[in-house]
């Protein structure tokens, strides 16, 4: 007798319904959480990728304005340039610039790389986020031809 007591009591217990939302709400609340924080970390990115934007387009500028720059030249006026507009007290760390002279075009293109250390992505297994961004500038001509026309023919 007590184990068909046993046993109907088993079935029962399997049969019962009750209490599954607040089983399913603790298994959700994971997922849901490592997503909400997710997009915390998504937006930290976004927010030093423009930072990131900004200082390549000012170091862009900066090695576009002169027009006869050796390749290390222009790197370290961008590294200087990038290290003004983008200090490392902020969000996002600064991991590689290049800087490329293209006289065929008078161009010049700054690319840089940012990581960002993330906090809940973390326990995903994201420990980082790598943010890119490039600026390209035409540089500037020394060459330049200015034509005035005076029509006084009334």
């Amino acid at each position: 007798m007590p184990l068909a007591r046993l046993l109907k009591n088993l079935g029962a217990l399997l049969a019962d319904r009750r209490g599954n939302v607040a089983m399913i709400f603790a298994l959700s609340l994971m997922p849901i959480t490592l997503l909400a924080g997710g997009a915390v970390d998504l937006n930290q990115a976004m927010t030093a990728r423009t930072r990131l934007s900004q200082a390549l387009d000012a170091a862009a500028l900066a090695v576009g304005v002169n027009t006869s720059l050796s390749d290390a030249d222009a790197l370290r006026i961008a590294n200087d340039f990038i290290a003004a507009n983008y200090p490392n007290n902020r969000v996002g760390t600064v991991t590689s610039i290049t800087v490329v002279i293209d006289d065929d075009t008078d161009t010049v293109t700054v690319t840089g790389e940012a990581t960002v250390d993330t906090i809940m992505l973390g326990l995903a297994g994201i420990d980082h986020l790598t943010v890119g961004w490039e600026s390209e500038v035409q540089r500037a001509r020394q060459r330049l031809e200015l034509v005035m026309v005076l029509d006084n023919t009334g």
